[in-house]
């Protein structure tokens, strides 16, 4: 399942073997959840320095990968033109 916000992707949701989302990420960020939990890697074909997978049942706490959604929706509203956030009313 993939969700997008006016036509560009923030959220892929994989439910094969092991359920995942992989989510667009601060680049700064990356190698600190990385290296913070073992659920955090790379799956896809996106560019790893801005993309992240995030396992479900693994050692991320619920409410950092809810803080993570935001942040990849966040991160992709901030690309959109000023039209498209109005239209958001962001």
């Amino acid at each position: 399942m993939i969700y997008k916000v006016m036509g560009k992707m923030f959220a892929i949701v994989g439910l094969s073997k092991a359920e995942h989302v992989i989510l667009k990420c601060d680049p700064h960020l990356v190698d600190v959840l990385k290296g913070t939990y073992a659920g955090v890697g790379h799956r896809s074909h996106l560019d790893p320095r801005s993309w992240i997978s995030v396992t479900l049942d693994a050692d991320v706490p619920a409410d950092e990968i809810a803080r993570l959604v935001d942040q990849s929706y966040d991160l992709v509203c901030a690309t959109l033109s000023r039209k498209q956030r109005a239209e958001l009313g962001r």
